[in-house]
């Protein structure tokens, strides 16, 4: 069956039938426990196609696989490579919200993460908490709406 996903993938590549495929090569990966493989799959996807909602909703499980294997910094490093694009998209805010997640309170972009939620199709809150190096600490809220920040 991952010979024919693979197979039909490469068939179509740059269509949507791609992605689709590519969705269920990753579901019978994970399933059959070839997690370097599902990891292999999802960075290609993840740099081929950003902005696709497939890579969105993988992110957290790539980065807890890409711990187990070892390879968690690669994952991290894909991801703040495609957060880094300046263009908006859907995708960016689940691509965030994973990385902030990465530990108990990491430190993103000079802020340090206090709690969030992410719901795309509505709206998304991420607290954060900015640290100076020589004064107090400044509680922020980022709030966006329809995927756009609104305030900080």
């Amino acid at each position: 069956m991952i010979a024919q996903l693979e197979t039909g993938i490469k068939e179509f590549s740059g269509t949507e039938e791609e992605l689709t495929l590519s969705g269920d090569l990753l579901r019978v990966l994970r399933a059959d426990g070839r997690y370097d493989q599902w990891l292999r799959t999802y960075l290609c996807l993840l740099y081929t196609h950003p902005t696709n909602s497939l890579v969105g909703s993988c992110a957290s499980e790539a980065i807890e696989i890409g711990e187990c294997l070892g390879r968690r910094q690669e994952v991290l490093d894909g991801l703040e490579h495609v957060i880094s694009i300046p263009l908006d998209f859907q995708n960016k805010i689940r691509l965030q919200t994973a990385l902030l997640q990465t530990s108990p309170r990491p430190v993103f972009c000079g802020l340090e993460f206090i709690a969030g939620t992410a719901d795309a199709a509505t709206n998304t809150q991420v607290r954060l908490m900015q640290i100076h190096p020589a004064g107090p600490v400044i509680a922020r809220s980022l709030v966006t709406e329809s995927n756009k920040w609104l305030s900080f």
